[in-house]
């Protein structure tokens, strides 16, 4: 994901355009975190279960980017403190430590 979803989609016109226009959408962001569209049968849905729905998948996405940014931290700040480890360890300046965590991929 590349950012967060926000948009909460107001749908106007008939309620059975309305309808598709949201399922949509709700079929489009499917896609986007599962890597296919979901076959449902919304004939027996109301425009407002399928707004909950949407409003569901929106927050899906939310939580992935959210825990998606935690990791790359993470990493981070492990590959920091691998080349922290090894200057500590005796690398001549910080261009060593770097090649020396990259290379070996210090675990210390």
């Amino acid at each position: 994901m590349s950012n967060t979803h926000t948009d909460i989609i107001t749908v106007g016109g008939s309620s059975d355009e309305s309808q598709w226009e949201l399922i949509s959408y709700v079929s489009d962001l499917y896609k986007e975190l599962n890597g296919y569209r979901a076959r449902f049968d919304w004939s027996n849905s109301t425009t407002e279960e399928i707004q909950a729905y949407y409003n569901s998948l929106i927050q899906q996405s939310n939580d992935e980017y959210t825990a998606e940014l935690e990791c790359a931290q993470e990493e981070e700040q492990g590959q920091q403190n691998a080349v922290d480890k090894a200057l500590d360890c005796g690398a001549e300046d910080y261009e060593t430590a770097v090649r020396w965590a990259e290379q070996a991929e210090v675990c210390f």
